[in-house]
């Protein structure tokens, strides 16, 4: 259970929030929600304030009224975020993350409308207010829909991807945090140590990132981690092994083509997963994606990691965690018709740079370098997980030298 105030009485002081944001409202009604492991979740619905009395508008709704023709009232739908830990909170994280991608995507994402990075208010937390976006989330639904619902599905994840990958960088990293000026609307270095193995209440000032190329990216990320486990543990480096092996499936990367040679970087969201899209089902044969959820960890990385396949959509049951990715599931022939249909689909429907790094082994050992490198090694077992994953890359590619 989370330590914090009854609901039964802190909607009270949310009330207190939405009357002080939107004042002249004529209802502000307050919704409990379903939250996550670091974010309460709160639902405002609004009534704006009505026309001016005796101004043409009035007119008409009391003429409108007195024939029982009032119509229905246009509401104002929000979703209040607020961290259950202030200590650990990302929150000036995910809204620059919002504020800087919102403006390069044409997609229903979460904008933000008001934000409190202090405690210093009605709530005493921090918050962020978003509009709230129509629909339903896909995944306790995608199992029910139709095999022509699907379908739709399956293009528009694909067309998706593509989108995202089409703004790009020259600079891996993620949106910069809020400075003393601001939002700077910049990228900046991945933090290490990550906040996933670190719960320092004074992290270091974030680094801007710099033009490079993604494979100084991956070693850059592989040094700057072997520069922390030398601080950390007095001198003894105690995953250096790990370090140097993964910078040299870097290069190895490198090599086979599996990294541009140009300074380029796309966006990723780094969860596009049926938990985080909202869908509205329209007919028995089309369902619209409402909504795109959970911007927390969207990073500007390498081609590989971009082109992510979706194969949650002729593998429905893998998405069904969020724990370590199965990504060999992929290049497994489903075995049900809709299965199939599904990844003939995406196959149809993916670019051919998408296809290359969705299926090849080399970008799935890539993406899991990637995700290594930028949680760390929270538990022994992670660390574990790395070694097994140069190994993997070893087997797939033998070192010449070792024969």
């Amino acid at each position: 259970e989370f330590s914090q105030e009854r609901y039964s009485t802190y909607h009270h002081k949310v009330a207190q929030l939405g009357a002080s944001l939107f004042p002249g409202y004529r209802t502000i009604e307050v919704t409990h929600m379903k939250g996550g492991s670091f974010n309460r979740v709160i639902g405002l619905t609004l009534t704006p304030p009505g026309p001016r009395k005796y101004t043409w508008d009035w007119f008409c709704r009391e003429w409108k009224s007195l024939f029982g023709r009032s119509g229905s009232e246009t509401l104002e739908e929000y979703i209040l975020r607020i961290p259950r830990m202030s200590w650990l909170s990302n929150l000036d994280a995910d809204i620059a993350t919002l504020q800087f991608v919102g403006p390069h995507l044409d997609l229903p994402i979460p904008r933000s409308v008001h934000y409190d990075l202090s405690e210093d208010n009605v709530i005493g937390a921090q918050y962020m207010l978003q509009q709230r976006l129509r629909g339903q989330t896909l995944s306790p639904i995608f199992d029910r829909l139709n095999l022509a619902q699907k379908v739709s599905i399956a293009r528009q994840v694909t067309q998706l991807v593509h989108q995202l990958a089409s703004v790009t960088s020259d600079a891996g990293g993620r949106p910069a945090r809020m400075s003393a000026s601001g939002f700077s609307h910049q990228l900046e270095q991945l933090e290490i140590p990550s906040r996933t193995i670190s719960w320092d209440l004074n992290p270091a000032e974030p680094v801007p990132s710099t033009p490079q190329s993604p494979v100084d990216f991956l070693i850059g990320l592989c040094k700057r981690w072997n520069a922390w486990d030398d601080e950390e543990h007095g001198g003894e480096i105690v995953y250096e092994e790990i370090w140097h092996g993964l910078a040299g499936v870097a290069r190895g990367l490198e090599e086979l083509g599996f990294l541009d040679a140009d300074n380029i970087f796309y966006l990723c969201h780094g969860d596009l997963q049926p938990y985080n899209l909202l869908v509205e089902v329209r007919d028995e044969e089309h369902v619209e994606i409402t909504g795109i959820l959970d911007w927390d960890s969207a990073i500007f990385a390498p081609s590989f990691m971009a082109y992510k396949p979706p194969y949650w959509l002729w593998y429905p049951a893998e998405a069904a965690t969020r724990e370590f990715d199965r990504e060999e599931s992929a290049n497994i022939e489903p075995a049900s018709e809709h299965g199939r249909v599904m990844k003939q689909i995406f196959l149809k429907n993916a670019s051919p740079e998408f296809l290359k790094y969705a299926f090849a082994p080399e970008a799935i050992i890539a993406r899991k370098v990637l995700t290594h490198l930028r949680h760390g090694f929270k538990h022994k077992a992670h660390a574990e997980m790395a070694m097994a994953t140069i190994e993997e890359w070893q087997q797939l590619h033998p070192d010449p030298e070792d024969d």
